[in-house]
């Protein structure tokens, strides 16, 4: 598709590694990703995949190389870690957004993706899909940067350098495949640390295949 519409497309040299459960070795990733960064014919680094293991290459990234080579930047789930950090720690805007291997098969995801990318926004209104229900809390206008991802992930490195920061901050969340008291547990945990209360507002985007089926004394993910 990105070919079709006259993008060059470039993989990383360890792209297609597998080292036990890991797409590669720690060591191998990272530098893979700095090579990006510092190349000069690459515009945008896509991250392929989540899954797991980008925590694993937060100790061997330089942000230093990676500060003085801004590029966009962009995934989610197990990408989340590296995008909060990275826009943290560098000063330059990451994208949540959607990977090579999943969304860009839905029309709505791939023409606001494309818009985003071919053109030079001084700002963009996102509308919601009409086939993801919208619910508030409020009326009132909040602001802030965006921060957040993968609910997981950002209870992981709570405790961590690379912990999220988000003070003032709207806090977007999203899971995959966490039954709801594990949901419960994690943003119980944001609430205990400090993250809930310290941010200016709060997005629960979607929680798919979060609830357990035929389990009547169960708590739902919505409850």
């Amino acid at each position: 598709v990105f070919k079709n519409l006259g993008f060059n497309i470039k993989l990383s040299n360890h792209v297609y590694d597998k080292y036990g459960y890991l797409s590669g070795k720690d060591i191998d990733r990272a530098n893979d990703l700095m090579n990006m960064f510092i190349d000069p014919s690459v515009d945008m680094i896509l991250c392929s995949r989540g899954g797991y293991g980008s925590m694993r290459i937060l100790p061997y990234l330089d942000f230093n190389i990676i500060k003085n080579n801004p590029k966009i930047f962009g995934g989610f789930s197990d990408i989340t870690v590296l995008l909060n950090y990275i826009t943290s720690k560098c000063g330059f805007t990451t994208f949540h957004c959607p990977m090579l291997s999943s969304n860009f098969k839905n029309i709505y995801t791939f023409k606001n993706f494309l818009e985003l990318l071919m053109n030079d926004f001084t700002s963009y209104e996102i509308s919601n899909p009409n086939f993801v229900p919208l619910l508030s809390q409020t009326n009132d206008i909040v602001e802030g940067n965006l921060v957040g991802g993968n609910l997981s992930l950002i209870c992981n490195t709570l405790g961590t350098p690379y912990e999220i920061n988000t003070m003032d901050n709207i806090l977007f969340l999203e899971e995959i495949s966490e039954p709801p008291y594990k949901i419960d547990r994690m943003l119980t945990q944001l609430i205990l640390s400090g993250k809930i209360k310290s941010c200016s507002g709060l997005i629960l985007g979607q929680f798919t295949n979060c609830n357990i089926d035929n389990c009547e004394k169960d708590f739902s993910l919505d409850e």
